[in-house]
Formats: structure tokens, C-alpha cells, sequence
């Protein structure tokens, strides 16, 4: 595979692996479960504890962050801001469409701490995929033109 072909296929895999994330946050999983039990009781046990709930939220939207920094505001100018007010609109979007087969109001501080953690774990992602590019850059700097954080 060439260089300027196998970069096109590397791009190619992470705006679908994207796509597929943003997919996966969006829809609400706790809807799908209600209508198997089997699947409602392992989710209700795997995601019970608080800490589960917290983790998963930052991992979720570490990777989102990550990954649309690559796919969608590589090269823009502010593109933190972008970066931030795009999960900012998805975990609003999320905590939204989880809120609907429910059919009941937000209870807002709820809502506002998973908003939060997202907004954390975007902030880890980026942190961790700038060190993970700067230990992967080829000598002489980081690679992409990226300057510090």
C-alpha cells in the first residue's frame, strides 16, 4: 500500500469509526434494553453503581473528542472551542434522547453532572491524544503541525 493510499484508508477508518461512535452515544441504550429482559437486567447490574456511570460517560466522549478533532476540525483555527462546543451539543442531545422513552422532565443537576463528566472526558481525550501523537511524531516535532496544548 502506498503512503498517500494508505493514509486515504487510515482516514477513511476514522471518519467511519466516528460516525459510528457518535451513533453509539446518541442512541439511547437504555430505551433498547426495555424490551428484553435479559439484556434490561445486565445493563441495570453493569451500570447501577455510580462510578460505572461516570467512567463510561468520560470514556465515551474522551474518544469522541478525540476522534472529531481528527475527522471534523483538523487544521481550524480555535479549534479546542469547536472541539468543546460540539460535545457540549452532543451530551446535551444525548442526555435529551435519554430523557424521552422515559417521558419525565429533567431533573437538571442530574443532567448538568453528565454534561460535565462529558465535557471532562472530551478534555482527557484530547490531552491523551496529543501525548499519544507526540510520542508517534516523527523526529524533529509533533506530527500535523500541531503546536503545544
Amino acid at each position: 500500500m502506498s503512503g498517500l493510499n494508505g493514509e486515504m484508508m487510515r482516514e477513511r477508518r476514522r471518519r467511519w469509526l466516528f460516525w459510528l461512535w457518535l451513533g453509539g452515544i446518541l442512541f439511547p441504550l437504555a430505551f433498547a434494553v426495555q424490551y428484553w429482559d435479559a439484556a434490561r437486567q445486565v445493563f441495570a447490574y453493569l451500570f447501577a453503581p455510580r462510578w460505572v456511570h461516570v467512567v463510561m460517560h468520560a470514556f465515551l466522549y474522551a474518544i469522541l473528542a478525540a476522534l472529531g478533532e481528527q475527522v471534523l476540525f483538523a487544521g481550524r483555527r480555535k479549534a479546542l472551542a469547536w472541539i468543546f462546543g460540539f460535545v457540549l451539543l452532543v451530551g446535551v442531545v444525548q442526555e435529551g434522547l435519554q430523557l424521552l422513552p422515559q417521558r419525565t422532565w429533567p431533573g437538571w443537576w442530574e443532567e448538568v453532572f453528565d454534561v460535565s463528566v462529558d465535557v471532562g472526558g472530551a478534555a482527557l481525550g484530547l490531552w491523551a491524544g496529543r501525548i499519544w501523537r507526540r510520542k508517534n511524531a516523527p523526529l524533529g516535532g509533533v506530527s500535523g503541525g500541531e503546536g503545544g496544548i
